[in-house]
This record gives C-alpha cells, sequence and structure tokens, in this order.
C-alpha cells in the first residue's frame, strides 16, 4: 500500500488505492483493516477503505455495509454503497438480490439500490 500511498494527491492516487485495497483483500485480507486505519484521512483512504468493502461484499455483505455506513454524509455514503453493490450485482446477481430483500436498510440506501440498472 506504501507504493500506492506515495503517489500525489488526486484520481490516480484514489484509484491506485481503492485498487490494491481491493486485490489485497481478495488475497490475504488477515492485515488489510490495520493498513488502512494507519493511512491517512484523505479521499485516497476513502477509496482504499471502498476497495476493501467491494472486495468483501460478496462474502460478507453486512460487513461491507458497516464498513461503508462509516463513511461521513448520507450522499457520500449512498454513493459509495451504490458503487459497491453494482460491482456485486454483476458478478453475483442472485446472492445480490437475495441480499437486498433481506437486509435491513435506510429508505435512502434501498431506493438507491433498487434504482440500480
Amino acid at each position: 500500500m506504501a507504493s500506492a500511498d506515495a503517489l500525489p494527491p488526486g484520481p490516480v492516487r484514489e484509484s491506485a488505492l481503492g485498487e490494491f485495497a481491493a486485490a489485497w483483500t481478495e488475497h490475504d485480507d488477515s492485515q488489510i483493516q490495520a493498513a488502512l486505519a494507519r493511512l491517512p484521512q484523505d479521499a485516497g483512504k476513502s477509496a482504499a477503505v471502498e476497495g476493501f468493502a467491494r472486495a468483501i461484499f460478496d462474502t460478507d455483505p453486512d460487513a461491507s455495509l458497516r464498513t461503508l455506513r462509516a463513511f461521513p454524509g448520507e450522499a457520500n455514503r449512498i454513493a459509495r454503497l451504490t458503487r459497491v453493490y453494482s460491482h456485486w450485482e454483476q458478478s453475483n446477481s442472485a446472492s445480490a438480490r437475495d441480499w437486498l430483500t433481506n437486509v435491513p436498510l435506510t429508505p435512502a440506501e434501498r431506493t438507491a439500490l433498487q434504482q440500480q440498472p
């Protein structure tokens, strides 16, 4: 993560951190949360946490939802949840739809997710 974190602030750094966190989580999630906690509080960390949430959604969607709900600002949380859910729905639509039917969501979360194409 140090290499991606060394990039200058901006969209390239955010994308690199998000993808790196997702890949790391898929291969070895034992230390990713500690590494995420060490990142500076900025857009790069937000992208990395979103990448982590995306990577765990298929195996632990409730933990992913808890992670995403920690983001400040309702619009920000819902935008991130929508992106992560959309990714999961593309890869495992039956599980995603079943989860959406049964999970307790806020009305705004449910509306946003149900409006996915």
